[in-house]
């Protein structure tokens, strides 16, 4: 099991992964969990090598925005 990251560094963790997250998002992390807003989704967003294999590190797709996240 990964250690617990807090709500800031979830933050970070998506915006170095390229998505654009305004800091009152927050209060939507600490409500839902990050498993629930991001994993249950990703790998429809991820942006994929020339041979359809997602990047390392994670990287989102430009079509995926804050509104879309947390739609979803």
């Amino acid at each position: 099991m990964k250690p617990f990251k807090t709500h800031n560094q979830q933050l970070k963790i998506l915006r170095d992964r390229g998505l654009e997250v305004p800091s009152e998002k927050k209060k939507v992390l600490e409500n839902e969990n990050y498993y629930n807003i991001i994993n249950g989704y990703k790998d429809l967003f991820l942006c994929l090598d020339s041979q359809e294999v997602p990047v390392v590190p994670e990287r989102f797709t430009l079509t995926l925005t804050n509104k879309w996240v947390f739609f979803l």
